[in-house]
């Protein structure tokens, strides 16, 4: 398959591109806005969503898991745990300062 799309021209690859998007409208960038919507929805217009997210979030940053995408957790100089290092830094810098986030 790798080498028959390597012989095909640009043109021809974008035709094809476009004929399988309009085949299939669910997938690509409009599954991308749809579910990005939902998630506008859900956030906007269920509280007892939005908690239970949340929740299960603090809960596993408490335990120090951490999802895949994050760097590593770290524990801030107040106890908290940040999710990477880099957030631990920025976090121990404004408790330096006095600011309350």
């Amino acid at each position: 398959m790798t080498y028959y799309q390597s012989t095909l021209s640009f043109e021809d690859r974008s035709k094809h591109q476009k004929r399988i998007a309009q085949i299939h409208p669910e997938r690509g960038i409009k599954l991308a806005q749809n579910m990005r919507e939902a998630l506008r929805h859900l956030w906007a217009n269920d509280p007892e969503w939005s908690k239970r997210i949340l929740d299960n979030q603090q809960t596993q940053r408490s335990q120090g898991g951490h999802n895949k995408g994050y760097g590593k957790p770290t524990v801030m100089d107040d106890g908290r745990v940040a999710d990477s290092i880099c957030e631990a830094v920025a976090g121990n810098y404004l408790l330096a300062r006095g600011v309350d986030f």
